[in-house]
């Protein structure tokens, strides 16, 4: 009984929780048939898409050909629906979304066609590479999505071909392990009896865990007053990777104010120096490393955070800026 009443809170809290979320959300919801019989279409997707911003929603509809796509923010959307051996469809008009409401009736009536033979289909092919190292990507996924859908895997030189594709515009995506996805800029299009070669792909690493170099960057941190040592200043390494600063390394003063950021691999690097109490600063030049060497001697005076030094501080950085 006990156990009966905990199941039951825990669905009540749950649904009250998501009630809370997704109040201000509404929805789309229509019915998709044949445009010949009439008859529903089961298992046709219906996707919803913000016209200004990013977002939407998806739904597949169900035996009776009805779809509801929930938990769409108030906004305007384009809503489009396709089934295997249906052209796809879009809604006329852009369709609007308000909070606390589902907006019905948007409907589609599919038109079927008769799949071409085999000797009549067309092709997809190209190359996945990494779009840092140029090398290429093997066991990619590839997807094209059009009249039909077809996929495929690259092989060990990236290289992969889609077959069996019905004559017409595509949609073409590729995806990776530990890259971001990419969509092909433009719809590829496939003709009859004919290979669409160089649809081809460049993917972006994720950000995975920085490489493990053999240099070192070491040094001293020191008040810039009072010339003393601080201990437990924060010293970090940067290198420039996807156009911005990523932290390759970081190190903890001793009781002396020295440092030293070990594994860093080769190449030029950004130095912050930071403590309690004190204004940050950046070392004036990029700091080399190359592979089995220390670079020494990245020395840092930090000023303290106080009233005098900080209108001492705010006047030399005014003075910098005038003089650029």
């Amino acid at each position: 009984m006990k156990e009966l009443i905990k199941i039951t809170l825990m669905i009540l809290i749950t649904t009250l929780i998501f009630s809370f979320l997704y109040a201000g959300n509404g929805a789309i919801s229509g019915i998709v048939t044949d445009s010949i019989t009439g008859l529903p279409i089961a298992n046709a997707q219906v996707i919803a898409r913000k016209i200004n911003g990013s977002g939407g929603g998806r739904a597949v509809t169900d035996e009776n050909g009805y779809y509801i796509i929930q938990n769409l923010a108030p906004s305007l959307y384009t809503v489009a629906a396709h089934a295997c051996n249906y052209y796809p469809k879009h809604y006329p008009e852009p369709v609007e979304v308000v909070a606390g409401q589902t907006t019905s009736d948007i409907n589609f009536q599919l038109k079927p066609y008769t799949p071409p033979p085999p000797s009549e289909r067309g092709s997809i092919s190209g190359l996945v590479t990494d779009s840092l190292t140029g090398q290429p990507i093997a066991n990619a996924m590839v997807k094209a999505c059009g009249p039909s859908c077809g996929q495929a895997r690259t092989n060990e030189n990236g290289e992969y071909l889609i077959e069996n594709l019905i004559p017409g515009e595509y949609q073409v995506t590729a995806t990776a392990y530990n890259y971001f996805p990419k969509r092909y800029p433009e719809r590829v299009v496939v003709n009859a009896g004919q290979n669409t070669p160089d649809i081809n792909f460049q993917l972006l690493p994720r950000l995975l865990p920085p490489p493990r170099g053999t240099g070192s960057i070491s040094g001293v941190v020191l008040d810039s007053l009072t010339n003393q040592p601080i201990a437990n200043a924060t010293v970090i390494a940067m290198l420039q990777l996807h156009r911005r600063p990523r932290i390759f390394g970081r190190a903890i003063t001793n009781e002396n104010g020295e440092y030293t950021i070990e594994n860093l691999p080769a190449g030029n690097y950004i130095v912050i120096a930071r403590a309690e109490n004190y204004y940050p600063k950046r070392y004036p030049e990029l700091v080399p490393v190359e592979n089995g060497q220390n670079t020494p001697n990245i020395n840092f005076l930090l000023v303290p955070r106080s009233e005098k030094n900080r209108y001492e501080f705010e006047n030399q950085i005014r003075k910098r800026l005038l003089r650029r």
